[in-house]
C-alpha cells in the first residue's frame, strides 16, 4: 500500500518553505505475494509509529534538509 501527502519544507536551517509531494510504501503481503508500488516522489520513512499516526521524516528535494511531520492513519 502506498501513502502520499503534501509537505511544506520545515527545515530548521533555513527558510526554504518549498512545497512537495512525498510517498511512503507500507509492505503488504497477499497470499504470500508482496505487492510493490511504483515510487516516483521523495520517499518518506517512519521514525515512530503510534496507534493513530506515524511520525515521518523526508528530505526536501529543494534544500536537501530533513523534514519531520506526523501523518494521521486513516
Amino acid at each position: 500500500m502506498k501513502i502520499e501527502g503534501i509537505q511544506k519544507c520545515n527545515s530548521p536551517f533555513g527558510e526554504c518553505e518549498h512545497e512537495y509531494v512525498w510517498m511512503y510504501q507500507i509492505s503488504q503481503s497477499t497470499n504470500g505475494r508482496l505487492d510493490v508500488e511504483m515510487l516516483d516522489k521523495p520517499l518518506a520513512s517512519v521514525i515512530e509509529e503510534q496507534e493513530d499516526r506515524y511520525k515521518m521524516r523526508v528530505i526536501c528535494p529543494k534544500c536537501n534538509q530533513y523534514n519531520t511531520f506526523e501523518y494521521i492513519k486513516n
